[in-house]
């Protein structure tokens, strides 16, 4: 598929861990129970240098920090990494995405001063202070605040990406203000949030179910635009469901689904393969990209996760960093035989791959 010289991105989680509570993220189940399948890490500076040479970061052209578990914010020695990189490669563009709601002020402006002129920082700031929560669930406005101007007070490049629901579809030109003030370079409107599913038989919307701690149904989320009458009707039949009793029937073949069919005749272009990108999470795990990373941990084992984890499971532990370096990895059959078998057309097409990157 690639070596390790091909590499030119990186999308790289340093921490799983989190101070946030989010309903789509598989840390927890909707935002309720903890998902206990994943392993919480952060990321060391003397790690990260034992997984990354400095040659290896002189030929990235970028690096994303953005995991499938985990805020890099919470990573504790990301200043120092961040430093690391640029001392090897003074001209990498880093792009670092936060909820913004963790450590303080002090951190943010050191933060700040360590990133080039090319890199900035992305924050998840969905709303304003009475919204942003709704989703971004124990975020505290206040320390938000406090945090981003401290990182902007610095001069650093940071860029504002709001997702769009019901509940903050009508503040979307006072956040642009507020961005303004607050001196983001950038503001990005996400209109088709991921998620949303019909949660029950008789809805007749798509809506996003939200839990408590305890497992206990809390609230539902809607999409922008959802009508003020479907709002009302869903509100009406709040389902009696506890995140704690949900459970899924782990298939141990592929369905009869026309769907499934489908993608296996699509034309896929897979975006890693093209861009010569590589995901790594912060227990050292390399895996193609960020979607299929997902699928290890996720509980509601679909057969497209089930199907990638069968493919990868002989491998696994010879595709982690503390095991093996990333040069032998991706020599291994994994990625250059397994994984270009799975890009083609028929009964060996990898449904992952065909979900997430068809033409």
């Amino acid at each position: 598929m690639y070596t390790v010289n091909d590499i030119k991105k990186l999308h790289f989680e340093p921490s799983s861990l989190c101070n946030a509570r989010c309903p789509v993220c598989p840390r927890y189940v909707m935002g309720g129970t903890k998902n206990t399948k994943f392993k919480e890490h952060a990321v060391s500076l003397k790690q990260f240098k034992d997984w990354f040479a400095p040659d290896f970061l002189k030929q990235l052209d970028s690096i994303l920090m953005c995991g499938n578990y985990g805020d890099p914010g919470t990573t504790p020695d990301l200043v120092k990494i961040v430093n690391y990189i640029n001392d090897c490669n003074p001209d990498i563009v880093l792009n670092i995405t936060t909820n913004g709601g963790m450590r303080n002020e002090t951190f943010w402006k050191d933060l700040g001063n360590a990133l080039n002129k090319k890199s900035f920082v992305t924050f998840s700031i969905d709303g304003l202070e009475d919204t942003n929560h709704i989703y971004r669930r124990d975020v505290v406005w206040s320390r938000l605040e406090k945090n981003v101007t401290s990182f902007t007070s610095t001069g650093a490049n940071a860029r504002w990406e709001f997702l769009l629901f019901k509940h903050n579809e009508h503040q979307v030109e006072e956040a642009r203000k507020v961005a303004e003030k607050w001196n983001f370079k950038n503001f990005k409107l996400k209109e088709n949030p991921f998620g949303f599913q019909r949660n029950r038989t008789d809805q007749k919307t798509d809506t996003m179910l939200v839990f408590k701690k305890n497992g206990d149904f809390d609230y539902e989320i809607f999409p922008a635009n959802t009508p003020d009458d479907l709002v009302k009707l869903s509100k009406n039949s709040l389902p009696n469901l506890n995140s704690n009793n949900i459970t899924f029937d782990i298939p141990t073949e592929q369905p009869v689904s026309e769907f499934f069919e489908k993608l296996k005749e699509t034309d896929v272009s897979c975006q890693s393969k093209n861009q010569k990108e590589i995901y790594i999470s912060s227990t050292g795990q390399v895996y193609p990209c960020c979607y299929l990373s997902g699928f290890w941990y996720f509980e509601n084992y679909n057969w497209e996760h089930v199907q990638f984890r069968n493919m990868i499971k002989e491998d696994y532990d010879l595709l982690n960093l503390n095991n093996n370096d990333l040069d032998n990895i991706l020599k291994n059959d994994f990625y250059q035989t397994k994984l270009e078998a799975g890009l083609e057309k028929g009964n060996c097409r990898t449904l992952g791959c065909a979900m997430f990157c068809s033409k």
